[in-house]
């Protein structure tokens, strides 16, 4: 608190003492007193001394009768305030001394000295009941403060998104003033805490947490994302078995069930210490592009990291995009039927091919890759592949794809929201469709998942097909094909691929329809 400020309390507590605050001033230091540490300290501070004050001044009442009450009670003449007494022993200290002369003793004996009886100093009952009902309220604020501590608030919940706490049925509203002290059980989702002191922090569920101050927290399980400004330099993240310091930085801390601790620095420095408190001792200074990790034995070790395969969710809205991404189909257009494909059953399934070439919706197509439909294929032969144990698509729909010739189509699939929980290993793929040709003829298709990272570098792949013409049984039609796996950790973007390869008669009657490829979580 500064000058000003201290100021203005004492004159809200003197307008208190004398009963002329106003309503306003009176909501406004309940306020201060309620949410500042200090100004509640300062507070009962104010109301023990008054109250010493009032004895005081009840002790002090003077013998003198010719001092009546009211005089005492004046706001004027406040005896117990008075400058008089210092005047008078200053003025004592000060002055020369004076010899008395000594006087002959009187001749008659004194036999008896009477004293005259001295008059108690009277005290009001307003005085009394003014001094008891202080004490009692002072007794009442210090229980109060001891059994029910002021909890101040710290920081504010400034962002949500999917977020679900365990500790209230309720929604804790984006706005919502979180206090000092308050632990949190964050089941699912992610949040922004602002502290007061102008770090950021992101926290991804399930994680618990507890609120310490507005320049220190602590997290017992689960992860997150601190960005600290330069005014909240020296923000403290305390774990139960280390305890980072930022020094100006952006980092994570992620803590697990076993209380292994690890700390990536993406901007900045900071500076990790063993153990869980202010005592903490083996610091370490961790700068960009550096983890530390503090495990069961208490030992800490510094590793280097790729700033691009980092595991912490920068920002709620890219866990909003990238829930979007989960339990989906993510092909656009896989079943083929977007467009409009009309054929004349005049003609020759190659002519109808040949004039039939579009470029298919969703798709990137440089080559003579084209559709065709259910109700004409093969001259009419779906009946026939209904009764074969070769099935069609059970929800096939109109069109499926045709390679024509040699072919190739693609599209593409931006995964970058999701990269925070690729590079953990837990998202999962499965990349599926049905794969079909003509007769006994050995066109093939494969379908492709390629994994693609930052730098445009192949690190991964995923395939289903070719479907050979045994497996159909040397029949037309369609075989269900899938695979699965796990995002290789840097994948950035997936290329998803269909390639036609041409090997009997005039045509590659290499088919396929009810393309997928769908991401899930795996945690």
């Amino acid at each position: 608190m500064n000058a000003e400020q201290i100021s203005e309390l004492y004159r809200l507590l003197n307008a208190l003492r004398e009963d002329i605050i106003t309503d306003a001033d009176f909501e406004r230091l309940d306020s201060w007193i309620t949410e500042n540490d200090r100004v509640c300290r300062l507070y009962v501070d104010y109301i023990k001394i008054w109250a010493e004050l009032q004895g005081f001044q009840a002790a002090a009442m003077p013998d003198d009768s010719s001092v009546s009450e009211d005089t005492w009670l004046s706001n004027e003449k406040n005896f117990a305030e008075s400058q008089f007494w210092g005047i008078l022993a200053a003025h004592e200290k000060a002055a020369e001394a004076v010899e008395l002369a000594k006087q002959k003793p009187q001749q008659e004996l004194i036999q008896q000295v009477v004293y005259a009886s001295r008059e108690k100093p009277k005290i009001s009952k307003s005085l009394i009941f003014t001094f008891v009902s202080v004490a009692a309220a002072l007794l009442i604020l210090i229980m109060y403060v001891n059994l029910f501590p002021v909890s101040r608030s710290i920081a504010t919940l400034a962002e949500s998104a999917h977020a679900q706490w365990a500790d209230t049925e309720c929604l804790i509203e984006i706005g919502t003033r979180l206090k000092q002290d308050e632990m949190r059980f964050l089941k699912q989702g992610v949040v922004k805490i602002l502290f007061d002191s102008g770090a950021e922090v992101v926290l991804e569920g399930p994680s618990v947490i507890k609120l310490q101050d507005s320049d220190s927290m602590a997290i017992y399980s689960g992860r997150l994302y601190a960005s600290v400004p330069r005014q909240a330099t020296g923000f403290v993240v305390n774990t139960p078995s280390a305890r980072i310091v930022d020094l100006g930085t952006e980092f994570g801390v992620d803590v697990d069930v076993a209380d292994t601790v690890r700390a990536e620095v993406y901007k900045g420095q900071v500076a990790m210490q063993v153990g869980p408190d202010s005592a903490a001792s083996n610091e370490c200074v961790i700068g960009v592009g550096q983890a530390g990790l503090v495990g069961r034995s208490g030992q800490l070790s510094i590793a280097e990291f790729s700033l691009q395969r980092r595991g912490f969710i920068q920002r709620t809205e890219e866990f909003r995009l990238g829930v979007s991404l989960l339990n989906r189909n993510l092909v656009v257009n896989g079943d083929f039927e977007k467009d409009n494909v009309v054929y004349d059953i005049q003609k020759t399934d190659s002519q109808k091919l040949t004039e039939n070439n579009i470029n298919i919706s969703g798709w990137q197509d440089s080559s003579p890759a084209t559709l065709n439909t259910y109700a004409t294929m093969g001259g009419g032969e779906i009946s026939s592949l209904q009764r074969s144990a070769i099935p069609v698509p059970p929800d096939k729909g109109n069109c499926f794809f045709v390679g024509h010739e040699d072919s190739v189509i693609t599209q593409e699939i931006n995964v970058a929201e999701l990269l925070y929980k690729i590079n953990r290993r837990e998202i999962g793929y499965e990349l599926s469709g049905w794969i079909g040709g003509w007769l006994n003829h050995e066109d093939a298709l494969e379908i492709t998942a390629l994994f693609y990272d930052y730098s445009n570098e192949l690190i991964g792949s995923a395939a289903i097909g070719p479907v050979t013409a045994e497996q159909r049984n040397n029949q037309t039609g369609f075989v269900e094909r899938s695979d699965k796996g796990i995002i290789p950790p840097g994948t950035l973007r997936i290329i998803v691929r269909l390639t036609a390869t041409k090997r009997d008669g005039d045509s590659a009657d290499a088919y396929a329809d009810n393309l997928k490829f769908v991401l899930n979580s795996l945690n």
